[in-house]
Order: structure tokens, then C-alpha cells, then sequence
């Protein structure tokens, strides 16, 4: 927890920020090199993962490069310590998240090894629309009365989608 808070790269820019419009911009920036990072990571993981019996090496390695990672990033950007002002509540949540995101990368790790890049990726990233949902149900962020139709439509192309890697696989 105190890792991924102090050496979160907005804590370098944030206080040079002025304006709401200012921070669409950079959120919408650190999102896209989100997605670029994330869909480079798997690459390597795949070579790799072709020479292997088991997505469990990959997954342990994978693992030390991430801490080691992290820390880099904590001593790199900061470390002004804010992690131990955040309550005990925040930090299990956060160590469930970290939970979670162990048991979706597993999934992840042996859904490539079995259909492949082409085929898992997209299919593992349809979270987006469970997120959506779930941010609409849970976190009450987007109105599902006003916006129905567009979720609804997002869930039938991404179903769709679905289905068309699947053929395209067969």
C-alpha cells in the first residue's frame, strides 16, 4: 500500500496543476501509457511462457520483477511516507485488491498459455465493462437510468467480440 501511494507519478506533477481541465488531460495521458504498458507486458510473458510447462515460473518471476519495480519507483519518486497515515481499513482494502489482482493475473497468465495473445487479451479486458457496471451499481458513478442504452450496447459488442475470437480461433 505505502508503495503504491508515495510513488504514485502524479505526486510529481500534481502540485504544477491549476485547473480541473488540466487534470482530464493528464489523467487521460497516464490512462493511454496504462494501456500502452499493460499490452507491452504481456509480450514478453508470452515468450516466455512458451518454453514453459506452467504459468507458475512466470507468475512467481513475474512477481519479483513487480516489487522490484515498486521500489524503484518509491526511491525514485518519493517517499514522503503518506502510508502510514492511511487507516487500517485502507490498507486491507488495499492488500484485497493486490488479493484479487493475484488471482485475475493468474487467470490471465494461463488463459495466455492456453488460447494465446490474440485471443485472451481482449477477452481478459472485457473487465471494462464489468467495471463499468459495477462502478454504476456499487459506486453509484454513472446513472444507470440515463445510461442504459449505452451499457447495454457496449455489452452486446463485447459479447460479440467475444464470439468472433472465438470463430476466428476454431
Amino acid at each position: 500500500t505505502g508503495l503504491a501511494r508515495s510513488s504514485c507519478p502524479i505526486h510529481l506533477i500534481k502540485p504544477k496543476l491549476k485547473k480541473a481541465s488540466q487534470y482530464s488531460v493528464v489523467g487521460f495521458g497516464f490512462a493511454l501509457s496504462a494501456a500502452l504498458f499493460y499490452s507491452l507486458f504481456g509480450i514478453p510473458g508470452k515468450l516466455v511462457m512458451e518454453s514453459m510447462d506452467s504459468v507458475w515460473p512466470y507468475f512467481m518471476v513475474m512477481g519479483q520483477g513487480t516489487l522490484v519495480g515498486a521500489l524503484a519507483c518509491y526511491f525514485i519518486i518519493g517517499k514522503d511516507r503518506g502510508w502510514t497515515k492511511v487507516s487500517r481499513k485502507d490498507h486491507l482494502l488495499a492488500m484485497l485488491a493486490g488479493l484479487l489482482w493475484v488471482v485475475a493475473f493468474a487467470s490471465l497468465a494461463s488463459s495466455l498459455k492456453l488460447l494465446g495473445m490474440a485471443t485472451a487479451w481482449p477477452i481478459a479486458n472485457l473487465n471494462t465493462i464489468v467495471t463499468v457496471v459495477y462502478s454504476s451499481l456499487v459506486l453509484k458513478e454513472i446513472s444507470i437510468r440515463q445510461q442504459r442504452t449505452k451499457m447495454f450496447a457496449g455489452l452486446i459488442v463485447g459479447v460479440m467480440g467475444i464470439i468472433l475470437l472465438v470463430l476466428a480461433r476454431t
